[in-house]
């Protein structure tokens, strides 16, 4: 099979399988949103935050490191797991550790039990088989869509009794470790790879590790500021609402545009020794993105309400214009990654970790200047600034990585924007006005 046909088929399966897996995600939510309230989302919101902002920590690059190299040796792999291991369990502990802290930071004891309980989640991650890095640099997916279809399947069943028999916030939080452990059992159950401890290539991997570490850390605090911003300035519930429809905003591009883009993304690496094969591959890329996520992106923000009240419910209408404004940036992060993919590729991770600490500092200062306002103003300057973060980027990797005029492509990608976003809006008028 030639690798155009292989990347077409893995991206159609990564499709397929991300459809039948989200579309239970939609179920399990629809129904958990109706037997838990806002608050309760809350505070699994505050819980994870704690654990994402200590788990940024250990963002060595690992798979981003076996995929950029042109060979993956096994003691390559049982590195970066052994690695892994080492580094997750020191920060789960450290986790347990600010439990209590973070309990009194935000006023509610609740938190000391949910965060020691979700630090689990970071050692069961850094235990699952690694082979499965090997499956994907091999744009092999079939193994990783069952796992994930299968976790999911029986998580969301698991967490809807929970939530029926609990009625709170603990239903979420054994939902969580349901799918962890799931998932970790089913890596081993499906793939043959056995990896043994070995650090033996550990000092080549720093080398690389540590600048994904910075950018790792850097991407993670870009992403998750404006939720540590809301947890503290905001009500629970409004968290609880905020970063529930952040997280079903986020969803066309993490769960589906991002995962049928995995097998493009990986060919990047091989493509490096032939700037015009490069090109191709990215342009490709280019196109199949903005035919996926603008559509998708401009429907559901000309159909906010609507989404909300069928997604999650009546009592979550009155929070639908976060899905409005944070379902623009599904459009321009998808973007941003196969930006960032490029600059990793073509060996330029250096440039990637300071773009988006300078992109990180803008964001905080401005972010931090309208605390004060509605939650309305607080989205609109993180949605601008967003927006233009993923063009700037976008611009700089096609002129300095490919050297290629960007002008016809984002005329092209703006156009389409605009036409469909008008086109939307004179379908979602006829449809008012006709009720």
């Amino acid at each position: 099979m030639s690798e155009a046909n292989k990347v077409l088929k893995s991206s159609s399966l990564l499709i397929l399988s991300q459809f039948i897996v989200r579309s239970m995600g939609l179920i399990s939510t629809l129904v958990i949103a109706r037997l838990l309230i806002p608050e309760d989302f809350g505070i699994l919101a505050i819980s994870m935050l704690v654990i994402a902002c200590t788990e940024m920590l250990t963002m060595t690059g690992a798979t981003q490191y076996i995929h950029q190299k042109k060979e993956a040796s096994k003691s390559d792999v049982d590195t970066a797991w052994t690695a892994n291991i080492l580094i997750k369990c020191v920060i789960a502990v450290l986790i347990v550790g600010i439990a209590p802290f973070a309990a009194d930071f935000y006023d509610d004891q609740r938190l000391h039990w949910s965060i020691s309980i979700l630090s689990s989640l970071m050692v069961m991650s850094a235990f699952s088989n690694p082979g499965l890095m090997l499956l994907e640099k091999a744009i092999n997916y079939k193994k990783s869509i069952t796992i994930d279809i299968a976790k999911k399947m029986l998580s969301a069943i698991f967490t809807i009794l929970f939530a029926w028999t609990l009625g709170d916030y603990r239903a979420l939080i054994y939902g969580h470790l349901v799918s962890a452990f799931l998932s970790l059992v089913l890596s081993y159950v499906l793939i043959v790879y056995r990896p043994q401890f070995s650090l033996a290539n550990f000092k080549e991997q720093w080398s690389f590790s540590k600048y994904a570490l910075l950018m790792g850390a850097m991407g993670f605090c870009r992403s998750h500021i404006d939720t540590l911003i809301v947890s503290k300035f905001y009500s629970t519930a409004m968290l609880g609402a905020y970063n529930t429809i952040k997280y079903v905003s986020m969803m066309p591009s993490s769960e589906i545009i991002i995962p049928a883009l995995k097998p493009m993304l990986a060919t990047f690496a091989k493509k490096t020794d032939s700037k015009e094969d490069l090109l191709h591959q990215f342009t490709l890329t280019v196109l199949i993105l903005s035919l996926l996520i603008i559509p998708i992106g401009v429907f559901l923000n000309v159909n906010s309400y609507q989404v909300v009240s069928i997604l999650l419910g009546d009592k979550w209408i009155e929070y639908s214009y976060i899905f409005e404004y944070l379902v623009l940036i599904t459009i321009t992060s998808s973007f941003y990654v196969v930006a960032g993919q490029m600059l990793i590729a073509c060996g330029h991770i250096k440039y990637s970790f300071r773009f988006n600490m300078g992109a990180f500092l803008i964001l905080v200062v401005i972010l931090f200047s309208v605390i004060n306002y509605e939650l309305k103003y607080f989205l609109m300057c993180k949605v601008a600034f967003e927006i233009c973060a993923a063009f700037i980027l976008f611009i700089l990797v096609m002129l300095f990585v490919l050297r290629v005029n960007p002008l016809k492509i984002l005329m092209t990608l703006i156009s389409s924007f605009l036409l469909q976003y008008i086109y939307a809006n004179f379908l979602h008028s006829i449809e008012f006005n006709q009720t």
